[in-house]
């Protein structure tokens, strides 16, 4: 069944995924600390009073901003495979490891903004848990299609290797790593590079021992 919306509920939508651009770029551009609602209502081309319609204050703002990088990655791994699961993984982890460099919205969100006030305030949304479950039944799924396909050891559990996924996903979060990269933006790819061998040498198939020929 086809569900039909409404004029201004389409124009809603438009405005508030607008508004979301807009602080979005305002937030990479200055940080959490000078997101300024004035400043954001007038680069959308709308009242501050209809801003706040839409949202409650800047912690929704930046809440709703990550909801929607949650499902542009479930999005991305819903896609069919037309490549090996492991590159399909490999890429899941550089796309996060992307999202933490500097100049980056998540790196632009530190230090005003802990990741722990992202997941309380998170939680205040019926729809991050389930994107969260379905993000990590994805992962998991493709980690068993790479464990059938010989590229991940079978005897590993998945919900191990799916927890270490996720956890190298996020390895250059740290302030300091992030203060490192930012003073040196050529070790960027070096720190990706170094996460991904991490993940492939401990992942892969054990070799199988050498056997002594019989004489």
């Amino acid at each position: 069944m086809t569900i039909k919306h409404s004029y201004k509920e389409i124009e809603r939508q438009r405005r508030e995924n607008d508004i979301l651009a807009a602080a979005e770029e305002l937030l990479i551009k200055g940080g959490y600390a000078n997101l300024n609602m004035d400043e954001l209502a007038s680069a959308v081309g709308i009242s501050k009073p209809t801003l706040y319609q839409h949202f409650k204050g800047k912690e929704e703002l930046v809440v709703r901003i990550i909801l929607r990088s949650y499902g542009s990655m479930e999005e991305f791994l819903s896609r069919p495979l037309d490549e090996p699961a492991i590159d399909r993984l490999i890429a899941l982890i550089r796309r996060f490891l992307a999202m933490q460099a500097p100049g980056s919205l998540t790196a632009s969100l530190r230090p005003d903004f802990h990741p722990e006030m992202i997941m309380t305030a998170m939680r205040d949304f019926p729809s991050f848990e389930e994107s969260r479950r379905k993000f990590f039944q994805q992962v998991s799924v493709l980690v068993d299609t790479a464990k059938a396909e010989g590229s991940i050891d079978p005897a590993l559990p998945t919900p191990i290797v799916t927890y270490m996924v996720i956890a190298l996903s996020r390895s250059l979060s740290r302030h300091a790593t992030q203060s490192e990269l930012a003073n040196d933006p050529a070790q960027s790819e070096a720190a990706v590079t170094a996460v991904l061998r991490i993940f492939l040498h401990g992942v892969a198939p054990l070799p199988e021992p050498a056997h002594d020929s019989v004489p």
